[in-house]
């Protein structure tokens, strides 16, 4: 299988904005990013194309990469909050590979506090208890000592 050759920033925008540009065409240029895993530009291209079905691609892909980020953007594209309950499974698989700003924010929208205070619990561990303070240990000075009488530092005779 050949690789494709992906445009560069300058082509993808010239592509994603042309008057010419078909609903088709930018759902056949959406599935090529989609492939490459370049998803927040298959976003791009399925959002301008209007590709329902596409974005639904994307939500699959960010469930099973765990990625809140994604998800956001295609449920924002598909004018939704939540997609079927799809916060609930990405959480989880975000918490599964150690994703725990992406987890905290699943189950935040998900509305699972139990599994929220889990994750915090996670990112903020309890502080270790300050040792014990050495009551017979004298203050550490930094001031340097004044030089002594006689060494050679001194320039009055």
């Amino acid at each position: 299988m050949a690789e494709v050759q992906l445009p560069d920033v300058k082509e993808k925008t010239r592509r994603l904005y042309a008057k010419d540009a078909t609903p088709a065409g930018l759902s056949a240029q959406a599935e090529q990013y989609l492939a490459a895993g370049w998803l927040s530009d298959a976003i791009d291209f399925f959002d301008r194309a209007k590709d329902v079905k596409g974005l639904e691609k994307v939500v699959a892909r960010a469930i099973e990469e765990g990625d809140a980020f994604l998800m956001r953007r295609c449920l924002k594209c598909l004018g939704k909050e939540d997609k079927d309950g799809a916060w609930g499974p990405l959480a989880e698989r975000a918490l599964s590979l150690g994703k725990l700003m992406f987890a905290r924010e699943g189950f935040r929208m998900a509305g699972d506090r139990k599994n929220l205070d889990l994750v915090d619990a996670m990112l903020k561990p309890p502080a270790p208890e300050p040792a014990p303070a050495a009551e017979d240990a004298a203050p550490a000075s930094t001031a340097t000592p004044p030089p002594a009488p006689g060494d050679g530092s001194s320039s009055a005779t």
